[in-house]
């Protein structure tokens, strides 16, 4: 599953006459205990990530320094631009 689907695992046993009101009854079972647990004032944890953006200053990176001042003197520009 991919990281921003909610996994709930319950164990159930019924009966049902073919593949399609397995389905219907569990799509109704897991409403059931979304519901139960939004009654009850709580909620599921979805999972989340945190990124963290800087601005570095180039004194911080003496390494990147040559190659920048190089490439700043060339008559080559950095990076192509999209076409519009």
């Amino acid at each position: 599953m991919a990281q921003s689907s909610l996994n709930v695992e319950i164990f159930s046993y019924l009966y049902a006459s073919d593949w399609a009101q397995f389905l219907e009854i569990q799509e109704q079972l897991l409403f059931s205990v979304m519901e139960i647990v939004e009654q009850a004032g709580a909620e599921f944890a979805f999972p989340s990530q945190t990124m963290y953006l800087s601005s570095d200053s180039m004194d911080k990176r003496p390494h990147a320094r040559p190659q920048l001042q190089a490439q700043s003197e060339s008559s080559e520009p950095l990076a192509e631009s999209p076409p519009s």
